[in-house]
């Protein structure tokens, strides 16, 4: 996949099929967590898509371990992986488009190191966004709505 880079953690050989001579990959991925989330099922979907496109051969399942016991569960990989695969043409067309994308300031801002700068941009967005409003409102011949400046803020 150009532009884009997986890291796998680990790969289990598997036998396909009756012969032991052929063989098959299927990613591993290690999460510290007990409880699976859906970005743990699309991360090691993503593995997956990387390893076929390097194999040509999608594995169907891939192994999640995960949690302070080390538990194993087996991902089915069909679906995860078209949904891996939209959002890898959503990142593309974001790349290939000249527009900026919107600053969406969430819960981890305060322990990051661009917090203030997010913020600053974050602002000046809703204040564009503000006098956009008002110009429509005018242009219409009511009233410019009275509204705050505050940074948009959504949280994940």
């Amino acid at each position: 996949m150009p532009g884009l880079c997986a890291k796998v953690h680990a790969l289990e050989r598997v036998t396909v099929g009756r012969v032991a001579a052929q063989s098959a990959f299927r990613p591993v991925r290690f999460v510290p967590n007990a409880k699976l989330t859906r970005l743990d099922k699309l991360a090691v979907a993503f593995d997956a898509l990387a390893l076929s496109r390097l194999t040509g051969c999608l594995p169907p399942i891939a192994k999640i371990i995960h949690g302070p016991d080390y538990t194993v569960t087996a991902v089915r990989l069909p679906k995860l992986v078209d949904e891996a695969q939209s959002y890898i043409a959503e990142l593309r067309a974001q790349q290939a488009s000249a527009a900026l994308l919107p600053v969406i300031l969430n819960k981890h801002c305060p322990a990051c190191a661009f917090q203030s700068r997010c913020h600053q941009v974050a602002t000046e967005q809703a204040r564009v966004q503000r006098d956009l409003a008002g110009q429509g409102r005018q242009s219409a011949g009511l009233k410019p709505a009275r509204m705050k400046a505050r940074p948009v803020v959504l949280s994940r």
